[in-house]
């Protein structure tokens, strides 16, 4: 199967099942169609008839099945964008019903349970390539849906040991097509690395929220929330079903780095009850470091798979961070001058 194939009627339509039509499923969709490929029918299945319903007004897949078999029966591709602790059921249902060679792939946000059952439940006359798009938003179900969803967001790929490299070529050409980079890593990697990324945000945007609303002071606090606590508590709102999975799921990978999560917050008060000046550097130096990251992005070259994309082009722009990086250290350098000869500096 070839997804980003050029229109030309003279060739069978090839069929792209979606099996969970929410804000992942429905986004995919959407991006599929944008994309217009050429002889791809994008067919969908949720067990909600009103995600059905409205991915079809939307335009996110050309047609629904009442049942998931009817769904993925002759798919070249099907895509799994369900919550990770409902992929084991999915799999299992469609495992009879696949055709032979197709392509499986998943969309959750752990992958070594999810690697684990697609190994025990799919048919040998099948290749699965799991993945997981770092992109999402706190709004669940079809209504959230974006075709521009995966615009630019790294696609982490996982292919099972033996899946042969034309599944690999189909799944990243599915990527290509969403707009998204591809990243190749193991199932271990990417549930130590999710956890502090992906899931850690989501914790901790649990956590300051009850914090705060369990406060005897709840009802004051609650009148001076401004963009910085909702921004920081976005998460808090995603999914309920979908965060427990993930944490039932990656539990050693988020307990360790809620562990480091405690050393960190120890040393910022530390820093926080120290002098002035270490106050200040170290903000600065968080301050700079994250502009550094968000400017430049990752300091580790992409892997040598990463460049193999079908019809891929450049991704990445020119930054000139080296110069903004100079002004600003003589900006604190200046700073620090400038306190130190004042008057009432010194009275202090």
């Amino acid at each position: 199967m070839t997804v980003a194939e050029p229109n030309n009627n003279t060739k069978a339509r090839q069929k792209i099942a979606i099996v969970g039509l929410g804000l992942i499923g429905g986004s995919i969709g959407l991006a599929i169609k944008k994309a217009n490929l050429g002889n791809v029918s994008v067919v969908g299945y949720d067990r909600e008839s009103a995600a059905m319903n409205k991915a079809r007004r939307v335009g996110a897949v050309d047609s629904t099945e009442g049942s998931i078999s009817s769904a993925v029966r002759d798919a070249a591709c099907v895509i799994i964008a369900v919550p990770v602790m409902t992929a084991r059921r999915v799999m299992e249902e469609i495992a009879p019903h696949l055709a032979e060679g197709a392509v499986v792939t998943d969309t959750g946000s752990t992958k070594l349970k999810v690697m684990e059952w697609a190994a025990d439940s799919l048919p040998d006359h099948v290749s699965f390539v799991g993945g997981h798009p770092m992109a999402g938003k706190e709004t669940a179900g079809i209504d959230g849906a974006d075709a521009d969803l995966f615009r630019d967001a790294t696609y982490c790929v996982v292919p099972m040991p033996d899946a042969p490299d034309g599944a690999v070529q189909v799944v990243l050409a599915l990527v290509n097509a969403l707009g998204a980079r591809p990243w190749f890593v193991d199932p271990e990697e990417h549930d130590r690395y999710a956890a502090a990324i992906s899931h850690m945000p989501m914790v901790l945007a649990n956590a300051l929220f009850t914090m705060a609303r369990d406060s005897r002071a709840w009802p004051e606090l609650s009148r001076m929330v401004g963009p910085g606590f909702k921004d920081m508590t976005r998460l808090a709102s995603q999914d309920p079903e979908m965060q427990l999975d993930i944490v039932i799921t990656n539990r050693e990978g988020i307990v360790h780095w809620i562990e480091r999560m405690q050393e960190e917050l120890a040393r910022w008060k530390e820093i926080a009850e120290s002098d002035e000046e270490s106050v200040f550097q170290a903000l600065y130096k968080a301050n700079l470091d994250r502009d550094d990251f968000i400017l430049n992005g990752p300091k580790e070259p992409a892997r040598p798979g990463d460049q193999n994309v079908p019809g891929s082009g450049e991704q990445l722009a020119d930054m000139l961070f080296g110069a903004r990086m100079t002004h600003r250290t003589r900006e604190i350098t200046k700073f620090f001058e400038d306190r130190s000869k004042s008057p009432r500096r010194r009275e202090r």
